[in-house]
């Protein structure tokens, strides 16, 4: 390779080094938490946030998925969840949006040790969403599923 293009390739590496430290900020300041009231409660893994701006957000949660509406124990799943977060105020860790445009999150009643997330896996009233919980923590999240299976806890429990 002649040096000439060697050099002109190494300056617009830096060029886009330097545009990517530039946006990286920005990055990652929007996926930090931030807090909301839960003013609905959709079903067992979907609710309605109001933020401080008063703007609605649904919210799915990550990682997982609770039976859908008319299947068994929805509607357990679903009142477990009002009585997690419903009308409290809650940390929203955001981690994607759906192709339905809803906020994909991590949902953490405020001073609580676990996720609503967490709480409704170890109760067998949802299940891991292999396809989509990719992040690190879906190892400890794939535990809490067979755990719950092996307790036979919520929808694992034997007819």
């Amino acid at each position: 390779m002649p040096p000439s293009l060697l050099l002109l390739r190494c300056a617009a590496l830096y060029v886009l080094l330097l545009a990517a430290q530039a946006v990286l900020p920005t990055l990652t300041a929007q996926v930090h938490a931030w807090q909301a009231r839960v003013v609905h409660i959709a079903d067992g893994d979907t609710v309605t946030v109001l933020r401080g701006d008063r703007q609605q957000v649904r919210v799915r949660l990550y990682g997982i998925d609770a039976p859908e509406k008319g299947h068994p124990y929805s509607g357990k799943a679903t009142r477990a969840l009002a009585a997690m977060v419903g009308n409290t105020v809650v940390e929203l860790t955001p981690m994607d949006v759906d192709h339905y445009g809803r906020l994909v999150a991590v949902v953490t009643p405020a001073g609580a040790q676990r996720s609503a997330n967490e709480q409704l896996l170890a109760l067998g009233l949802a299940r891991v969403y292999r396809r989509h919980c990719t992040a690190d923590f879906c190892a400890r999240w794939l535990e809490l599923e067979a755990q719950a299976r092996a307790a036979q806890a919520g929808m694992w429990r034997r007819r």
